[in-house]
């Protein structure tokens, strides 16, 4: 892996950004609420024969800065994106999103046309027009409350791999989620880079709409077909019905964190959709 960049972004937030190396054009890995762009080493491995691949952390996650005032909306995100792409190529980059970093893709591509070249999100997390606004007040509660500090990344993983979200994570996925989602902290235990607060503050913005998305660049849209977040599904499902550049693919028998569960897959898809 090669050196990793430090790019600076709105209200003066460093940004963490891995640097995946590979061959061809960039590629911008946009990760989900409360990960980080390490924990798409299995896709990223797969995708530098055809991109030279990066990966951001968006502000309050992983090795970024917090974000001032836990402000954590999608457009503080789509912020990050636009400073993070048009600093690796000001022609702009190919983009493979998942979930939050989805929706701030796209977002950045609408506020400032040019900062995607080509999309491949993977449910993007965006209220559509058709959908009643969800109340985030006990889910966001529930993550507030989350575990974030474990003796070792040993007992972080055997913990993790007992809740729904990380059952059917590949070992690799889990594995580098280990090893860039947490730090080692003085006394030797290990806890969660994405505090639960600010992880909380991401879905209650989540919950905000958004306005229209609008891009003309391609755009691919994945979903997956275990019923664990109805909710994205559902949204991305209209996003590709309703924006004219967009085609849909269904990767069956995924949940909403199908990139963690056939990286592989995955970025075939990925690559397939991303020619240009």
């Amino acid at each position: 892996m090669r050196d990793d960049l430090r790019i600076s972004s709105a209200n003066d937030v460093t940004l963490h950004v891995e640097d995946f190396g590979g061959d061809g054009p960039p590629l911008l890995i946009c990760h989900a609420t409360g990960f980080c762009g390490g924990a798409y080493a299995p896709v990223a491995a797969a995708l530098t024969h055809r991109f030279h691949v990066y990966a951001l952390d968006f502000r309050g996650h992983g090795r970024s800065d917090p974000a001032p005032g836990n402000d954590c909306s999608w457009h503080r995100m789509a912020e990050d994106v636009h400073a993070v792409a048009t600093t690796l190529d000001p022609s702009g980059v190919a983009v493979f999103g998942h979930s939050m970093g989805a929706a701030a893709a796209l977002i950045a591509e609408t506020r400032w046309p040019g900062t995607v070249r080509a999309a491949y999100v993977f449910e993007p997390a965006l209220l559509a027009d058709t959908d009643e606004r969800p109340d985030p007040t006990a889910f966001v509660a529930r993550t507030r409350r989350r575990m974030s500090r474990f003796s070792s990344r040993g007992l972080a993983g055997e913990r993790l791999r007992q809740t729904p979200t990380f059952a059917g994570w590949a070992d690799e996925s889990l594995r580098a989620f280990l090893d860039h989602g947490f730090r080692e902290t003085e006394d030797g235990s290990v806890e969660l880079r994405c505090a639960p607060e600010t992880e909380a503050a991401c879905y209650a913005s989540g919950a905000e709409r958004t306005g229209v998305i609008d891009v003309a660049v391609p755009v691919t849209v994945a979903v997956g077909t275990e019923p664990d977040q109805i909710r994205a599904a559902r949204s991305a499902r209209i996003l590709a019905d309703t924006l004219p550049t967009a085609r849909l693919v269904v990767h069956r028998g995924t949940t909403h964190f199908g990139p963690f569960e056939r990286p592989g897959e995955i970025a075939t898809a990925a690559v397939e959709a991303l020619a240009f």
